[in-house]
């Protein structure tokens, strides 16, 4: 593992629980209007919607430049307020980008019957599978985000083999990604998380009143919803609608920990100690297991804040965001520009 100390937090946000506030509450002014739409039907009958940005310069579109697919976090969706900042500044750099929504989701979303959860990983190689069709002579880096990154890992080490036949699949950096879903979860239910839970666990239902109504009936009609968190929705609604026998099956089969050896595509994975989400402590056993994996732990940054002392490239203090677009352009070879 290695300890990165690029990363100065601010001081006036100080800590796990105010870099993850702060974070989010910071980068919700982004707007970031869609090019256009592309909606994939998938094999069991729901469909997925991808938002797609090209690069703001006409001189950059060509047919053998880079893409980016972006993965939002539990309870987001294509419009979540990192990934068009982050989109907005790749878009800049000459990169296209593609920006996901899982089943259900987006301001204008598409039908889905079927929920997403952390072992979502066919959904993602379908996407996959989309760019690589229709961008044939593109590399795809993937860039995920919270529980998207678990689905990410969960791809790469449950199924290596599948993963390398995508040859156009390069790259993927995954950000505070939930490692031990049991671990996370009880986590979560602490005292000092009880408004992390209470958001998350109030977001879930809501999704499912609104988008999954089917669900909303069979799963949570009746029950006394303001008495659950987190671990009551998984075990009531995502277990057994994602084909699970039980909360407890559906961490133990999600939990990309066990499967990081596996890994055979290039990876980063960038978390923060004082994450009140991610067990940071289980990437400590990490070191120079495989080859294949870079670990960047920052001693601060919370669950995807990152709220930087100093100015970025951009102007701005959204470290993780200056990580992100530095390492992508690194990785492709492609020259570094703010504003």
């Amino acid at each position: 593992m290695k300890l990165q100390e690029d990363f100065v937090p601010h001081p006036w946000v100080w800590g796990g629980q105010l870099q993850t506030i702060f974070g989010f509450i910071l980068g919700q002014n982004q707007t970031r209007p869609t090019q256009r739409r592309e909606v994939l039907p998938l094999n069991d009958g729901d469909a997925i919607a991808l938002d797609i940005n090209e690069p703001d310069s006409k001189l950059l579109r060509s047919e053998d430049r880079p893409i980016v697919l972006m993965l939002h976090g539990l309870g987001g969706c294509s419009e979540s307020a990192y990934l068009l900042r982050i989109s907005a500044k790749l878009n800049r750099t000459g990169l296209m980008t593609v920006r996901m929504n899982h089943r259900g989701c987006g301001r204008e979303p598409v039908s889905a019957k079927k929920i997403y959860h952390s072992g979502s990983v066919d959904d993602l190689l379908a996407v996959l599978d989309f760019l690589a069709e229709r961008y044939p002579n593109r590399p795809v880096l993937v860039t995920a985000f919270s529980l998207s990154a678990t689905i990410t890992l969960n791809a790469l080490g449950q199924r290596p083999d599948e993963c390398r036949k995508r040859s156009h699949w390069r790259h993927s950096i995954v950000v505070c990604p939930p490692l031990d879903l049991e671990r996370s979860s009880r986590k979560i239910a602490r005292i000092s998380n009880r408004h992390i839970d209470y958001y998350y666990t109030r977001t879930l239902i809501e999704h499912c009143r609104s988008r999954h109504p089917e669900i909303y009936r069979r799963r949570m009609q009746g029950a006394n919803l303001w008495r659950w968190n987190l671990r009551a929705f998984d075990q009531w609604v995502t277990a057994p609608e994602g084909g699970f026998l039980d909360r407890s099956d559906y961490y133990k089969q999600c939990s990309p920990l066990a499967f990081l050896a596996k890994i055979q595509k290039p990876t980063t994975l960038l978390a923060a100690l004082d994450d009140p989400v991610v067990c940071t402590a289980a990437l400590q056993q990490w070191s120079q297991v495989n080859s294949e994996l870079e670990v960047v732990v920052t001693s601060s940054g919370g669950h995807m804040g990152f709220i930087s002392k100093y100015p970025t490239l951009w102007h701005d203090r959204f470290w993780m965001d200056h990580f992100i677009v530095t390492r992508i352009l690194n990785f492709f070879d492609l020259p570094i520009q703010g504003n």
